[in-house]
């Protein structure tokens, strides 16, 4: 079977045209601005994305089943081929973008700007996920790299993880340098904030982390201003700002982010091999070591205090094994549960 490249160009025109969506210009806006300019955008990019899915799985159609499975390597093996996955894909896709269509095309209130902005993110966000999935199985039956399973999104979350790395970094250095003194530590944290709010890839966390931003900057700043101090809440708010930290490190969990630094983490490893144990790090391996700043705190401070090659490739290697096992974890598959392709054709049956 012979796919057109012409569905890939389509999908990797919608998914540039999803990632060059800025949420974020909107946030000051009313309800009847993001009606009238944002909500348009977001079901216009929606139904060509569902209809171009749609055409694909209705060519996936007349393909006959004996033709699915061409490869004898497939045959009988349990294994999917490459077009049963892309055939799965578009169903579940459409499953998938289905109800956030029909939302879009009658929008009831929202409430507010900020539920208003999450659930256009979490449509674009499916629609993204979709696109860039069937696009790399066309790109595997066309045996070529996918052009789109790292386009844009790779960088933009590394970036965002270098910014939240520094944020924590800032917090943590308040508490240790004011221990005991909670007006000094809020007020750096406070600053801390407003620096990480500045940062364009602040623009890339998602809606809901922004507005919790925001309103834990807004109650740090009140407490600052009021007199006389109510040390309970301030001890609060620090807990709130600690577990607000830990809650930024989920970007470390996005697969573009795991599948870069498993690369970086690897070269490293090799680079590192060879070197003297109480020698400095390398320059290739200290430029390596920039892009994975937000992975590791371990790793963070041997590459922060240069330390030296030998106790930087054991913090790698434990780090890449952690990260192995991780992966593995989330790839099992669950015995108890049937294959999607198994369940994705059993729905289209029924």
């Amino acid at each position: 079977m012979v796919l057109n490249d012409a569905y890939r160009q389509r999908l990797g025109r919608l998914l540039l045209q999803a990632r060059t969506i800025q949420l974020s210009k909107y946030e000051q806006s009313g309800e009847d601005t993001l009606r009238s300019t944002l909500f348009p955008e977001v079901r216009s990019l929606l139904q060509e994305g569902f209809q171009t899915i749609q055409e694909l799985e209705e060519e996936l159609g007349h393909v006959s089943p004996e033709h699915l499975r061409e490869s004898d390597a497939f045959a009988g093996s349990g294994v999917s081929s490459p077009q049963e996955n892309l055939a799965d894909l578009c169903f579940i896709a459409l499953a998938e973008l289905r109800p956030h269509r029909l939302q879009m095309e009658k929008p009831a209130d929202c409430g507010s700007t900020w539920t208003c902005l999450a659930r256009a993110e979490r449509m674009v966000h499916s629609l993204v996920h979709a696109l860039t999935a069937i696009e790399s199985e066309l790109a595997i039956l066309a045996g070529v790299p996918a052009t789109t399973q790292g386009l844009i999104g790779v960088h933009q979350s590394l970036g965002l993880r270098q910014a939240c790395a520094k944020f924590r970094h800032h917090v943590r250095q308040a508490q240790s340098l004011n221990p005991n003194d909670l007006t000094l530590q809020l007020r750096s944290i406070g600053t801390a904030i407003v620096r990480l709010q500045g940062r364009q890839e602040f623009n890339y966390l998602r809606v809901t982390d922004r507005l919790m931003t925001a309103h834990l900057r807004d109650r740090i700043l009140q407490w600052l201003r009021n007199f006389p101090k109510d040390e309970t809440q301030g001890s609060r708010l620090i807990d709130e700002t600690l577990v607000f930290t830990s809650l930024l490190e989920q970007v470390n969990q996005r697969q573009e982010v795991v599948e870069a630094d498993l690369q970086e983490l690897e070269a490293v490893a090799a680079l590192l091999a060879g070197e003297e144990p109480f020698s400095p790090l390398p320059a290739a391996a200290q430029t390596r070591l920039q892009s994975l700043l937000g992975r590791s705190d371990a790793l963070d401070d041997l590459v922060i205090g240069r330390g030296t090659a030998s106790s930087v490739l054991s913090v790698v290697r434990e780090v890449l094994q952690s990260l192995h096992a991780d992966s593995a974890s989330r790839n099992r598959p669950n015995r108890s549960t049937p294959s999607r392709s198994a369940s994705a054709a059993e729905a289209r049956r029924s």
